[in-house]
Protein backbone atom coordinates (compact mmCIF):
# COMPACT_ATOMS: atom_id res chain seq x y z
CA UNK A 1 0.00 0.00 0.00
CA UNK A 2 1.22 3.35 -0.97
CA UNK A 3 1.42 6.18 1.88
CA UNK A 4 -0.61 9.02 0.24
CA UNK A 5 -0.18 12.21 3.12
CA UNK A 6 -3.44 13.86 3.99
CA UNK A 7 -4.35 16.81 2.86
CA UNK A 8 -3.02 19.62 5.68
CA UNK A 9 -4.98 22.86 4.86
CA UNK A 10 -2.59 24.71 7.61
CA UNK A 11 0.53 24.14 5.93
CA UNK A 12 -1.23 24.81 2.33
CA UNK A 13 -2.75 28.22 3.46
CA UNK A 14 -0.50 29.17 6.40
CA UNK A 15 -2.52 29.46 9.94
CA UNK A 16 -2.47 31.79 13.29
CA UNK A 17 -2.95 31.17 16.43
CA UNK A 18 -6.69 32.02 16.11
CA UNK A 19 -7.10 29.29 13.19
CA UNK A 20 -4.98 26.82 15.74
CA UNK A 21 -6.69 27.75 18.82
CA UNK A 22 -10.13 26.84 16.73
CA UNK A 23 -8.76 23.83 15.17
CA UNK A 24 -10.19 20.52 16.02
CA UNK A 25 -7.31 18.27 16.87
CA UNK A 26 -8.07 15.38 18.58
CA UNK A 27 -5.63 13.16 18.66
CA UNK A 28 -6.01 9.41 17.75
CA UNK A 29 -4.04 7.26 20.27
CA UNK A 30 -2.34 3.88 19.21
CA UNK A 31 -1.13 3.79 23.41
CA UNK A 32 -3.04 6.25 25.01
CA UNK A 33 -1.40 8.97 26.32
CA UNK A 34 2.17 7.83 24.64
CA UNK A 35 1.83 6.66 21.21
CA UNK A 36 -0.48 8.56 19.07
CA UNK A 37 -1.14 8.07 15.48
CA UNK A 38 1.01 9.55 12.45
CA UNK A 39 3.73 10.52 15.22
CA UNK A 40 7.12 9.40 16.08
CA UNK A 41 8.02 7.81 18.97
CA UNK A 42 11.95 8.10 20.41
CA UNK A 43 13.06 5.85 23.13
CA UNK A 44 16.81 7.25 24.19
CA UNK A 45 18.43 6.60 27.55
CA UNK A 46 21.72 5.21 28.68
CA UNK A 47 22.84 1.94 27.29
CA UNK A 48 22.03 -1.01 29.02
CA UNK A 49 18.84 0.38 30.02
CA UNK A 50 16.54 -1.70 28.48
CA UNK A 51 15.29 0.47 25.37
CA UNK A 52 15.34 -2.08 23.19
CA UNK A 53 13.49 -4.62 25.24
CA UNK A 54 10.63 -1.96 25.96
CA UNK A 55 10.22 -1.50 22.38
CA UNK A 56 10.21 -4.66 21.54
CA UNK A 57 7.77 -5.36 24.62
CA UNK A 58 5.40 -2.24 23.00
CA UNK A 59 5.58 -3.92 19.53
CA UNK A 60 4.32 -7.28 20.56
CA UNK A 61 1.69 -5.68 22.45
CA UNK A 62 0.76 -4.11 19.14
CA UNK A 63 0.90 -6.88 16.66
CA UNK A 64 -1.21 -8.89 19.48
CA UNK A 65 -3.77 -6.33 20.96
CA UNK A 66 -2.68 -6.90 24.42
CA UNK A 67 -2.54 -4.18 27.24
CA UNK A 68 0.98 -2.30 27.21
CA UNK A 69 1.35 -1.77 30.42
CA UNK A 70 -2.05 -2.02 31.29
CA UNK A 71 -2.90 -0.17 28.72
CA UNK A 72 -5.11 -0.96 25.67
CA UNK A 73 -3.84 -0.43 22.28
CA UNK A 74 -4.70 -0.71 19.18
CA UNK A 75 -3.76 -3.98 17.22
CA UNK A 76 -1.90 -3.24 14.24
CA UNK A 77 0.61 -4.85 11.88
CA UNK A 78 4.48 -4.12 13.20
CA UNK A 79 7.77 -4.32 12.37
CA UNK A 80 11.55 -4.17 14.26
CA UNK A 81 14.67 -2.03 12.89
CA UNK A 82 17.24 -2.62 15.03
CA UNK A 83 21.05 -1.66 14.28
CA UNK A 84 22.50 -3.48 17.20
CA UNK A 85 20.71 -6.46 18.36
CA UNK A 86 21.09 -9.32 16.07
CA UNK A 87 17.83 -11.52 15.10
CA UNK A 88 18.55 -13.95 17.45
CA UNK A 89 18.38 -11.69 20.46
CA UNK A 90 15.70 -9.81 19.03
CA UNK A 91 13.62 -13.96 18.47
CA UNK A 92 14.61 -14.70 22.17
CA UNK A 93 13.15 -11.12 23.23
CA UNK A 94 9.89 -11.56 21.39
CA UNK A 95 10.17 -15.24 22.26
CA UNK A 96 9.73 -14.23 26.63
CA UNK A 97 7.55 -11.36 25.76
CA UNK A 98 5.13 -13.67 24.10
CA UNK A 99 5.54 -16.07 26.87
CA UNK A 100 4.96 -13.41 29.87
CA UNK A 101 1.87 -12.18 27.66
CA UNK A 102 0.44 -15.85 27.25
CA UNK A 103 0.13 -15.65 23.24
CA UNK A 104 0.77 -18.21 20.49
CA UNK A 105 3.48 -15.77 17.73
CA UNK A 106 2.71 -18.61 15.28
CA UNK A 107 -1.16 -18.36 15.76
CA UNK A 108 -1.91 -14.73 17.31
CA UNK A 109 0.60 -13.01 14.80
CA UNK A 110 0.84 -15.23 11.70
CA UNK A 111 4.50 -15.78 12.95
CA UNK A 112 7.92 -13.76 12.08
CA UNK A 113 9.85 -13.19 9.50
CA UNK A 114 13.66 -11.85 9.92
CA UNK A 115 16.02 -10.51 7.33
CA UNK A 116 19.57 -8.85 7.61
CA UNK A 117 20.87 -5.73 5.66
CA UNK A 118 24.26 -5.28 6.51
CA UNK A 119 24.12 -5.11 10.10
CA UNK A 120 20.31 -3.93 9.99
CA UNK A 121 18.05 -6.35 11.46
CA UNK A 122 14.11 -6.55 10.73
CA UNK A 123 11.76 -8.43 12.17
CA UNK A 124 8.12 -8.63 10.94
CA UNK A 125 5.40 -9.22 13.09
CA UNK A 126 2.56 -9.96 10.81
CA UNK A 127 -0.56 -8.96 13.54
CA UNK A 128 -3.44 -7.80 11.62
CA UNK A 129 -4.49 -4.00 11.36
CA UNK A 130 -8.09 -3.79 12.83
CA UNK A 131 -9.13 -1.02 10.43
Amino acid sequence: MLYEPKQNLFLERGFDAVDLLAADLKTEWIVEGILAKDSPLLVVGMEKTLKTTLVVYLLVCLATGKPFLGIPVKKMKVAIFSGESGNKNIRCMIDRMSKALRVNVSEEMGGQQSMSLGSLRMVFLSGSDED
